[in-house]
């Protein structure tokens, strides 16, 4: 039948993201009962098509989806610089929460949970409104800074770019930043642990990007 909709634009838009019916339809009817609109992927392809249509103002997703799990569907959000600050809850019931913080996943629901507990947890966000951040970026090509700056400075970020991989990890301790942004073929795991030793007393999230 295609994904359901509850009205899906103006505030409080939700995306939910759940390959079993009876789960969705329960999350739908608890966001609906708080007042939050919402729009319903049977999956993580229909899922990533929807967000390429409007972006809402968080994600609920599963982890367990066909095609493409909850956690690759958060990796591409992170690519993204329209949806790289976008709030993300996994609702499910593997642990595997490790994975989700580092993809900067906001929050994680164990299955069963209590309609109470998810309200809490999506009101709660969607009341924070835009979180500011601190982004280091580190790239070397213009158009890509253009790309990934303008999007951040608009949601009202603080920034900080270096073309350099020799300059990063002065850069990690002088700037202290949340979210380190750098290309694929830089986020080597010895590059990723030598930032996280030089980020102060939190983890810094690192993605990488294509």
């Amino acid at each position: 039948s295609g994904a359901a909709s509850n009205g899906g634009r103006g505030r409080n838009f939700v995306l939910v993201v759940d390959d079993d019916t009876a789960t969705r339809d329960m999350v739908q009817q608890e966001l609906g009962a708080a007042g939050i609109h919402s729009l319903a992927a049977r999956n993580g392809a229909e899922a990533l098509q929807l967000l390429q249509e409007q972006v809402p103002d968080l994600v609920l997703m599963d982890l367990m989806l066909p095609e493409i799990n909850g956690l690759e569907v958060a990796a591409r959000l992170r690519q993204d610089p329209r949806t790289l600050t976008l709030p993300v809850i996994i609702i499910s019931g593997a642990d595997r929460q490790a994975e989700a913080r580092r993809l900067g996943i906001d929050h994680y629901l164990t299955k069963p949970f209590q309609g109470e507990a998810l309200r809490e947890a999506v009101t709660a966000r969607l009341g924070a409104g835009v979180v500011q951040r601190r982004f280091l970026i580190l790239e070397e090509h213009a158009e890509v800074v253009q790309r990934l700056t303008s999007a951040l400075l608009a949601q009202g970020h603080s920034l900080e770019v270096i073309s350099e991989v020799s300059l990063l990890e002065e850069a990690v301790t002088r700037f202290d930043p949340d979210v380190v942004l750098l290309p694929g073929r830089l986020g080597t795991e010895a590059l990723l642990g030598s930032i996280r030793e030089r980020s102060y007393q939190r983890q810094v999230v690192v993605f990488a990007y294509d």
